[in-house]
């Protein structure tokens, strides 16, 4: 059976309660089932636990406050959570939330994402158990039931009081069962499989069926002998999202993968398995040039996410180079291809002085300026073409003056991989999108999936 959670953007919101510390465990567990975590915390429920660790688990920023949020520029994101939500869980949830919700009022994340949410809410209450069954709290409760709320317990034992009767938070798996059937009746409703589907989309919805895709992800290695090579950091998490992302749109989708952690790799095939992706690997910059160049203009997107290396060395050691020092003669040989040269090394052996070495490095093609260029030559609308640009400095005038060198690019997505949370390895990513006309549009810090659903957005608006 397919995944359920795979990919599903699960909300959790947390109240006041004394309970709020068992959220972290729902929190681990959602994720790792496979789902997408966000995190809303009223200002009681930070009494009883940092918001830090939330974050954490999550590996997404916490909402807590409407107009003071976490990340900066973040203010409306409770909306957007709200409306891209699989599911919305309250867990726990106190009884002043629980009366909120049930008349319509709305003063801090958790409440209004619930006016916002068109996603099924699963309520698991906490409290004492007199607040619990008094009648003002049973009526409250009625009429979310009557509003389709589901509701989790609350369980029956020994509360944070020391007294024992009802009002105790119910155990992890139950509020996972409940939200776990929730999924799937909407999968039901929505004509999608009961199992799931962790990427590809669902029978209903699939906006990208018959679009071809290609996105390049993950960084490049330029060999300067057998052992040694010039390379990023980059771990391919943008461009995997993205391509994950038109996959949940039903595109078919080929993956020019470069040099990627091994962990993202891994869990991008687990995930894709079923949507049967074209993936190819490649390691140095040429490599990735011919292949984007054999099949580029054939696409309706290309979308270039792979930090490519600006440049190679001159010259290739077929020998490993050895490290030399001064008067003990001359390394391995450094040729360009084939040949052979002689060059100095830098890699152990005996104390002494060691000898400088110097590498020569020369331009490596730049992809999507030539892909660009093919593009124009031929006078053809398509592929969208979108590049990235990880930039340090004055991010919007660098990638000005790139989007200008670029023909026939549609959108240019750049980042500061100076800035906290954005930089290379990192699960967010906070990004200025570029236009060919001039308007520039900066994007909150957000997931790397966040970034990569509001980018297929943009794209597909141009279909």
């Amino acid at each position: 059976m397919l995944n359920i959670w795979e990919g599903k953007l699960i909300v959790v919101g947390i109240t006041g309660s004394i309970a709020a510390y068992k959220a972290v465990d729902l929190v681990r567990r959602l994720v790792e089932r496979g789902a997408r975590v966000r995190v809303l915390m009223t200002a009681a429920a930070e009494r009883f636990i940092s918001p830090v660790t939330l974050r954490e688990l999550s590996r997404a920023p916490v909402v807590t406050d409407l107009f003071a949020p976490e990340t900066a520029g973040d203010v409306i994101t409770h909306v957007q959570l709200g409306l891209e939500a699989a599911a919305f869980v309250v867990a726990p949830a106190s009884a002043d939330m629980i009366g909120k919700m049930a008349n319509g009022l709305a003063d801090d994340p958790v409440s209004t994402t619930y006016l916002v949410t068109r996603a099924p809410v699963i309520i698991a209450p906490a409290m004492n158990s007199n607040m619990y069954t008094h009648p003002a709290v049973q009526a409250n409760i009625a009429r979310l039931r009557s509003l389709g709320c589901i509701f989790v317990g609350p369980e029956e034992g020994r509360l944070a009081s020391g007294h024992r009767g009802p009002g105790r938070f119910s155990e992890t798996e139950k509020i996972l069962a409940a939200v776990e059937q929730a999924l799937r009746e909407r999968e039901e409703r929505r004509g999608g499989p009961a199992g799931g589907a962790p990427v590809g989309g669902t029978a209903a919805v699939a906006p990208w069926a018959g679009r071809k895709v290609l996105v390049t992800a993950g960084g490049t290695r330029e060999p300067l002998d057998p052992v040694r090579f010039i390379g990023n950091r980059s771990s391919g998490k943008m461009g995997l999202a993205v391509a994950a992302e038109a996959l949940r749109r039903g595109a078919q989708v080929t993956v020019v993968m470069g040099t990627v952690d091994e962990a993202v790799k891994e869990r991008f095939l687990a995930a894709a398995r079923a949507a049967s992706p074209a993936v190819v690997e490649v390691e140095r910059a040429q490599e990735m040039l011919r292949v984007v160049m054999d099949s580029g203009l054939d696409q309706d997107v290309v979308v270039m996410a792979a930090a490519v290396a600006d440049f190679r060395p001159k010259t290739y050691s077929v020998e490993k180079i050895k490290r030399v020092r001064s008067g003990s003669g001359t390394g391995g040989g450094v040729s360009g291809g084939d040949g052979a040269g002689s060059g100095h090394g830098v890699d152990g052996g005996d104390p002494g002085r060691q000898e400088t070495l110097v590498v020569e490095l020369v331009p490596n093609p730049d992809i999507l300026a030539t892909l660009g260029r093919a593009k124009v030559e031929r006078g053809m609308p398509k592929p969208i073409l979108v590049g990235f640009a990880a930039e340090s400095g004055d991010l919007v005038s660098r990638a000005r003056e790139k989007l200008a060198r670029k023909p026939g690019l549609d959108l240019l997505v750049a980042n500061d991989v100076r800035q906290p949370g954005s930089g290379f390895g990192s699960d967010t990513n906070a990004v200025t999108v570029l236009y060919p006309d001039g308007r520039v549009e900066p994007w909150p810090l957000m997931t790397k999936d966040e970034v990569a659903r509001k980018l297929c957005d943009l794209i597909q608006d141009r279909f």
